[in-house]
């Protein structure tokens, strides 16, 4: 299984990269291009946006299964924490440990 955040990764920053390096070139004047090829760099910051945006959804995703399962073991521990008391306020009070 591909790991998707690495493949978020990889657009993010390949877009990135490309963005910069074609700024640059045009600048330094090495790229003369036609009006309709100066969309590049819109294009790259579509493509980074989306990358980041399915990033930070998968963060958002993950914090939610992560907060599910806190509230699972806050659980946990108020029942272990119920029948731990039963058990302390138990001892010495039974039949066979009566202290007479």
């Amino acid at each position: 299984m591909v790991n998707k955040n690495k493949i978020y990764d990889t657009i993010f920053w390949v877009s990135m990269i490309t963005m910069i390096v074609w700024v640059i070139l045009k600048i330094a004047g090495v790229i003369n291009t036609p009006p309709l090829l100066e969309s590049v760099p819109t294009i790259g910051t579509i493509f980074a946006a989306g990358a980041f945006y399915q990033k930070m959804s998968d963060v958002d995703k993950r914090l939610i299964r992560v907060e599910t399962k806190a509230e699972k073991i806050e659980t946990n521990v108020h029942i272990l924490d119920k029948r731990l008391s039963i058990v302390e306020n138990g001892i010495g009070k039974g039949p066979f440990n009566s202290r007479t």
